[in-house]
């Protein structure tokens, strides 16, 4: 995993309320974006990373600098935490 995680969510998630608190709990430096208000900005987050469902979570190196990748979703984000034993 890289030194940042971005993750976009909608509030009423639960995968995504567990994949914050998930980030929270193991004080993972993270960005989260709330798309709630935001349908067409997270339509486009879906189609770039070809992740269709939230939350989509993305490592990268520093925020906002260098290539992200997809993790995926909770579930990706769960197996990347456990085999890195954070």
């Amino acid at each position: 995993m890289g030194d940042h995680i971005t993750i976009y969510i909608k509030s009423e998630c639960p995968f995504c309320i567990k994949a914050q608190q998930e980030l929270v709990k193991q004080k993972i430096n993270h960005t989260t974006f709330i798309m709630d208000e935001e349908p067409d900005l997270l339509l486009e987050a879906k189609e770039k990373w070809g992740h269709f469902t939230v939350p989509i979570v993305l490592s990268h190196e520093k925020p906002g600098e260098g290539p992200a990748r997809l993790v995926g979703g909770w579930t990706e984000l769960r197996e990347l935490l456990a085999s890195e034993g954070a």
